[in-house]
């Protein structure tokens, strides 16, 4: 980040020539990239301030998708200041006056943040006349610039409602709501005032007026074809006019463009687009400065039956980068040249590679990790034990083949192999379209044969039935995970446990235990392998000891706040769980048990410890000592109304029975005072297990020193309430009374079970480790109680995540819909979800963020659409290869979504090699301590340790799934020589002949140079 400030802001910076104000950083994937940017931001905050110090500083920031932009935008800012963050469309910008008005009177030097994605802002794709917000805004930005009289705006409304079924529904539902929203604040004048500009400079408010001249109001709402055709032209042109006038109204210091190879068309400035050209506006607003982040900026590889020219790609980047003009890129082009015929002609391999290293400096630069650490790979291959296919498998392919030959349908042997039952999961297929079409036409032959295929039993959706897995591979894959005991967890184990672990979650600590990412090139594998794991997760849970199924209409509601026919509570023993005692939550805290004792500790050791400092005296009821224990809440919450007001918008409603429930236990703590009289059996558990304490001292590990008791007990509340939804799933009761049935432990009230779960699974550990990484992608900074309670609320949403329902059909003539519920496996990515939908976005983005917390999805399954840019390295490091890329840089792109800063795998070595330094000190947080150690004996180790790479014996595994004998072990091996030599193919064209031709040379890659771009030292 040092050399890109200094290109941007530095010395080189003030000369006409030495810059264009325009960087790449092309980082190996998973090494940070938004880490640079943020730097990258600071620098840009410290420059500015320097040379105008009496302006705000604006940073753009577009990345391809909403859940990318959801993922990133908070890593960016680097201020202690509330950012004026916007995340919209382009079009819709003039809605958010509030935000731009607090951005433009905002104080010196202060950043604000705008974030948009290209698909909503840029994009020439889609219909022409927008969505209904847009034409709203549309609307009420005409209505004040022309004034019409209410019929005209009557025939204003008709052309703008596009698709809305009548001018009703368009005027009440689209313009009244959007009305009523810019009651408070209003349009954004400044861009009101461009809006008119440019829709009247450009004729297109002249062409609509036209149009409204010609509205009938006499006639059907219905608009004749030339006006409609031309209507949609119109409309067009004005939502293109309201996002250039709010290009115009931007002034950005900073424009980032993360992952911008999804849409590097707007970099071209000779494309004839309204999406270009609205692109290279911005981009030559003022003196911004532009910064691109993307690990494959350009395909780095491509083979001769590839679609695209890749060769061509990388030029118009470098042209760009160059400035933009023409000819810009041809230093470059030459100095490559030369290299590949140093290459493959024995020239100075060396001083072409510094020749090109030299051109491309000054706007870009390419960090790669080590491939080793200490002498070991980072990465260790696994491959899943697949046998051959069983003789239902191939009588199923047999079927599979007739149907397809008898609908004249494509069917590859590959998509056989790959997806599970696929008669039953051929939704968004060439051949599911066909067999559907032929059902209308000769309902009982294909009927005849859809039965000869390998199905779904018809019993599938009972949970308890035994079900195969239909594919050879999904059968090795459930036995690697679902097999080993994997069904038992709630959470993944950490990787840094204070106690010993039980019975249930020491064989997942021995086996290693990560999430699995699964990647495929078919869209049918994601749905499947989701539904049936997740299935059979759930089957293995429901099984009792006898091989019965659990009945689930029992499971139902166990931890619910319930109430007497007198208006009593009667879950008292439930809120104990789930309440916060800062009294005793230091009592059970196991990490300062730990720290005692100079190792991990027993629980039964923990609790016995504990007990010893109680009184002696039985209380009767676990939860009257428990709230009549000294401390139950924060001296300033010393009444119902008080405490109920900390929460804030958690507080529950008036009549709540959580409500009276609070009432009661607040009643007892005031009674009893400020010394326990009584003990209890269960009470040493409650201080040291429970998931209210638990959630209590890991928000204080990450706490900032002016957060006030009240606001760490108002977090930890809201946290543990997150946990009693996960306690109180139906799924989740069953696991615990099956484990209790298998261990022979009788029956017991719920809530005891839940501390045993606790502290068999090391909760307070699994909590602590969570907190810090999310404390970590907020940059870390210190936390006031209202981004502490921000971070409690993140990870409560995490825990409410929802069951999804994927569907199969039934091979009936109907293709009777078959739903199975997943959420221990879920697809990320959804096929039949548009990138510009939101509600889906927010699905995929809830997806993501659960996947990288300790709880379910413990296996998240997608193709290309989570292979860049997006995080699941926070508690994976196992990628499931289910087909190999043709491309080796497809693999590293897979491989890239685990292996990143800080991921599990890094934060396992570093527990392993750092657990003493933290039972050695009083840090509060034990992962700051671990880390603290990590740094300190990286010195002199590169820069990419500890937080990329860190000595243990946790690695990236690289999971392949190839059946025994096949193809596929050829084409890993030629993936594998590509992946050593495509490096050398950097900026060249016909790549695969270049490699064949190093290859027939014997050049391996490791003997001769390639191209360095590491960033100099400044």
């Amino acid at each position: 980040m040092l050399h890109i400030a200094h290109q941007f802001y530095g010395e080189v910076a003030a000369t006409a020539d030495g810059r264009t104000g325009r960087f790449l950083v092309a980082d190996e994937t998973g090494l940070g990239k938004s880490v640079v940017a943020r730097g990258v931001i600071a620098h840009a905050i410290d420059a500015l301030r320097a040379e105008r110090p009496d302006k705000p500083i604006n940073v753009v920031y577009i990345c391809s998708n909403q859940d990318l932009a959801r993922q990133n935008i908070r890593r960016l800012n680097v201020s202690d200041d509330r950012l004026a963050e916007i995340n919209t469309r382009l079009t819709m910008l003039a809605t958010e006056g509030r935000a731009l008005t607090r951005g433009r009177q905002t104080g010196a030097g202060e950043l604000n943040l705008v974030s948009f994605t290209p698909g909503t802002s840029f994009s020439n794709g889609g219909m022409r006349q927008g969505k209904g917000n847009e034409r709203a805004l549309i609307a009420l930005l005409l209505e004040r610039l022309l004034q019409p009289s209410p019929d005209d705006w009557v025939r204003i409304l008709r052309l703008l409602r596009g698709w809305i079924d009548n001018v009703g529904r368009f005027r009440d539902r689209h313009v009244a709501n959007l009305r009523a929203d810019l009651e408070e604040h209003g349009i954004d004048p400044q861009i009101e005032e461009s809006f008119g500009r440019i829709a009247d400079e450009t004729g297109a408010l002249g062409r609509f007026t036209a149009l409204v001249s010609r509205i009938d109001l006499t006639q059907s709402q219905e608009l004749p074809d030339d006006i409609w055709h031309a209507m949609q032209d119109s409309i067009a042109e004005l939502r293109h006019a309201l996002a250039k006038a709010g290009v115009e109204t931007l002034r950005p210091d900073l424009i980032i463009l993360d992952e911008f190879q999804r849409f590097r068309h707007l970099l071209d400035s000779t494309q004839d687009s309204e999406a270009a050209e609205l692109a290279q506006h911005l981009f030559q607003r003022g003196d911004a400065r532009v910064l691109l982040l993307s690990a494959t900026p350009y395909k780095p590889f491509t083979r001769g039956d590839e679609e695209g020219d890749h060769y061509k790609d990388f030029l118009s980047v470098v042209r760009f980068l160059a400035g933009g003009a023409p000819g810009a890129e041809l230093p470059v082009r030459n100095a490559l040249e030369e290299y590949r015929r140093a290459l493959t002609r024995d020239g100075d391999v060396a001083s072409a590679a510094k020749a090109v290293r030299d051109r491309l400096l000054p706007f870009m630069t390419r960090a790669e990790r080590p491939e080793v650490v200490e002498g070991e790979s980072l990465v260790q291959e696994r491959p899943l034990a697949v046998k051959s296919p069983t003789s239902d498998d191939l009588l199923g392919w047999v079927g599979l083949r007739k149907l397809a030959d008898a609908v004249d349908s494509p069917l590859e042997l590959d998509r056989w192999k790959s997806v599970p039952y696929f008669a039953n999961y051929m939704d968004g297929y060439k051949l599911g379209q066909d067999v559907t079409e032929r059902l209308e036409q000769d309902a009982a032959s294909i009927e005849q044969l859809l039965a000869q295929t390998q199905s779904l039993p018809r019993d599938v959706q009972e949970p308890g039935a035994s079900v195969d897995a239909g594919n050879a591979k999904l059968r090795a894959f459930i036995e690697a995970t679902v097999g080993q005991g994997w069904w038992r967890a709630i959470w993944v184990p950490p990787s840094m446990p204070y106690l010993e672990p039980g019975a249930n979650y020491a064989p997942l600590h021995e086996h290693g235990m990560t999430k699995q990412v699964v990647f495929s090139s078919w869209s049918a594998v994601p749905t499947s392998v989701a539904a049936l794991v997740s299935r059979e997760a759930m089957r293995m849970r429901v099984t009792r000891k006898d091989g019965a199924a659990a009945d689930n209409e029992s499971t139902l509601h166990s931890l619910d706040y319930k109430m007497a026919a007198t208006g009593a509570p009667q879950s008292m023993s439930a809120l104990t769980l789930f309440w916060p005692h800062p009294g005793i939550a230091d009592l059970g805290d196991p990490v300062r048990a730990a720290r005692r004792q100079g190792s991990r500790v027993s629980s039964d050791a923990l609790l016995q410890a504990i007990r010893q400092s109680l009184p002696v005296e039985d209380a009767g009821e676990a939860w009257h000592a428990f709230f009549g224990a000294a401390g139950a809440i924060p001296a300033e919450l010393s009444n119902t109304t008080k405490a109920l007001r900390a929460l804030g918008d958690h507080r529950p409603n008036w009549k709540s029975a959580l409500r009276q429930h609070m009432t009661e236990a607040i009643s007892v703590a005031l009674k009893s005072g400020s010394a326990a009289r009584s003990s209890h059996r269960w009470l040493p558990d409650l201080a040291a297990l429970s998931p209210g304490n638990s959630a209590y001292r890991a928000l204080r590990t990450i706490a900032g020193p002016q957060v006030s008791d009240s606001e760490l007990w108002a977090a930890a509340f809201v946290l543990a309430q997150g946990l009693r939804t996960l306690f109180n799933r139906g799924e989740t009761v069953v696991l615990l009374n099956t484990l209790d049935d298998m261990a022979g432990l009788g029956d017991r009230p719920y809530w005891q079970k839940v501390l045993s779960y606790c502290a068999d699974g090391n909760l307070q550990a699994v909590l602590d480790e969570y907190l810090f990484q999310l404390h970590k992608d907020r940059g870390g900074e210190e936390l006031d109680g209202a981004a502490l309670m921000e971070v409690a609320e993140q990870a409560g949403e995490v825990l409410g995540l929802q069951r999804v329902n994927y569907r199969a059909r039934r091979v009936d003539v109907e293709r009777t819909p078959v739903d199975i519920g997943a959420r221990w496996a879920l697809r990320y990515g959804d096929a039949n979800v548009r990138s510009t939908s939101d509600s889906g976005e927010q699905r995929q983005a809830n997806v993501r963020a659960a996947f990288n917390s300790p709880f379910a999805p413990f296996v998240l399954t997608s193709t290309s659409a989570g292979q860049e840019g997006m995080d699941f390295h926070w508690w994976s490091h196992a990628v499931v290869h289910w087909n190999l890329p043709s491309n080796p840089v497809d693999f590293e792109q897979r491989e890239g979504r685990v292996n990143r800063f800080a991921g599990h795998a890094i934060r396992k070595n570093v527990a392993e090699q750092h657990w003493q330094d933290v039972l050695g000190c009083d840090v509060i947080s034990p992962w700051e301590a671990a880390f603290d150690a990590a740094v300190e004996a990286s010195q002199g180790k590169g820069d990419f340790a500890p937080w990329w790479v860190y000595p243990g014996s946790s690695r990236i595994h690289r999971v392949l799934t190839n059946f025994p004998l096949s193809v596929d072990e050829s084409r890993y091996a030629q993936l594998k020589r590509d992946l050593v030599l495509y490096r050398l193919t950097l900026g060249q064209p016909r790549q695969e002949d270049m490699l064949e031709l190093l290859a027939s040379r014997g050049v391996t890659g490791n003997e001769v140079p390639s191209i360095d771009l590491s960033a100099p030292r400044h």
